[in-house]
């Protein structure tokens, strides 16, 4: 900031160049921040314009435009040169400040006026490591934010965010999710990843079904930002961007390796020949805490083995050389599949690498829950589904719609 004179001209030229991390972040990468340019003359009848001016583009409170509007007011008093320049002075130095407060929640140089009294000031970090950068999504750029909140283990959590990510794209806003959220290591995620208990201002909507389509969720003013609570599962919330959501959903190179590493050893062992490969049908059989008194009471219901060989055969009648991958913490229960000589039981050491596992066989048998449900999205083959994971009349039941419609993907195959 410099002044100097000029034909009894005093100008402030204020630029503000130097780099600046975001948000406190250690990493500096996130480029410099824009040139911040203001011209404030004591000769010039628009100084007053041209900061309130710089006031809207920069969202400032009111209190700032006051104390602006009282220093010109006190320039036209005349009370004096010396006062003139210190008013100007401390126009100057207050935009200094609030370009250098506002910047950490803009973006590639530019701002947006927020167009609502609800919306939330805090800072959003740019992404590293395993996540989209923020600058490279063109599309994310000034849009308000749908939350994406944490909602459960692996499954729960990955529904959550495809519907969260479909009904924001439906509304043209981008996705803010936290940082600790496991999505964000396991996935290169389309969204601002930040700690999202520093936000507020926003819209809380809250579902009326955990497995049921609720279009009222998407009926809300995308002109502030909102948070949507909690599971959303139903594919209906995304059909519309479902190859995005598989191409957030890509595992990482580190995740495929462990899984095909599983899966060609099976395809050496199993293959009759270099020329007639087996082909590998994934069954992932869920029980768990499904098995226990709560889940059972509120209407949980396990896939029975019956059902399961059901499916085996399926498969069986329509490729000629198959073996079953079988995936599942309670292998006790299912020991009389692994009788049959066509029958692997896997592990990955993660549930991250079972599903890489499942996802990446040929075709895939699933039982119940949400793991299931997404090892079979990311399957490219056929899918079977268990047509019934809710008991009648049971409260788990009422969550989902009268035919499961919503919930079950209609390009797969329900079987009891």
């Amino acid at each position: 900031m410099g002044g100097y004179r000029r034909r009894r001209e005093t100008v402030f030229v204020l630029d503000v160049c130097e780099p600046r991390s975001i948000a406190g972040y250690d990493d500096t990468r996130s480029t410099k921040p824009p040139n911040l340019t203001i011209r404030l003359t004591n000769n010039d009848q628009r100084t007053a314009e041209k900061f309130l001016g710089c006031c809207d583009l920069l969202d400032v409170k009111p209190v700032c435009k006051m104390a602006c509007q009282d220093a010109i007011w006190k320039r036209a008093l005349k009370r004096g040169r010396k006062l003139e320049y210190m008013a100007l002075f401390g126009i100057a130095a207050t935009a200094v400040y609030i370009f250098s407060q506002k910047y950490d929640v803009l973006e590639g140089g530019s701002s947006s006026k927020q167009t609502t009294s609800e919306q939330t000031s805090t800072r959003i970090p740019t992404q590293n490591g395993n996540k989209r950068s923020w600058n490279s999504i063109s599309e994310n750029r000034h849009k308000h934010f749908v939350i994406c909140i944490e909602s459960g283990r692996l499954g729960n959590a990955m529904f959550t965010y495809a519907s969260i990510y479909g009904i924001a794209s439906g509304k043209n806003m981008s996705v803010v999710i936290d940082e600790s959220n496991p999505l964000v290591k396991h996935f290169k995620l389309d969204a601002k990843s930040m700690k999202i208990q520093s936000l507020s201002g926003y819209l809380k909507l809250v579902e009326k079904s955990s497995c049921d389509f609720d279009q009222a969720l998407t009926k809300f003013d995308p002109n502030r930002n909102v948070m949507i609570e909690r599971y959303l599962q139903s594919w209906r919330y995304f059909s519309h961007v479902e190859n995005k959501i598989r191409s957030q959903f890509d595992f990482t190179d580190s995740t495929k390796a462990l899984a095909d590493s599983i899966l060609n050893k099976i395809r050496e062992e199993r293959s009759l020949s270099a020329n007639v490969s087996a082909t590998l049908i994934g069954i992932h059989y869920r029980r768990g805490d499904y098995d226990l008194k709560h889940f059972k009471d509120f209407g949980y219901q396990l896939a029975p083995v019956e059902y399961i060989q059901r499916a085996m055969e399926y498969f069986r009648l329509r490729y000629s050389h198959v073996t079953f991958v079988l995936a599942t913490t309670s292998a006790d229960f299912v020991k009389d599949l692994l009788k049959d000589g066509d029958v692997i039981h896997v592990t990955g050491g993660t549930a991250i690498v079972d599903m890489a596992v499942m996802a990446r066989c040929d075709h895939l048998i699933q039982t119940v829950g949400t793991y299931g449900w997404w090892s079979g999205f990311l399957n490219r083959g056929t899918v079977v589904y268990y047509k019934y994971p809710a008991r009648e009349g049971s409260d788990f039941r009422k969550m989902f719609s009268s035919d499961y419609s919503s919930f079950f993907y209609p390009k797969w195959i329900g079987m009891v």
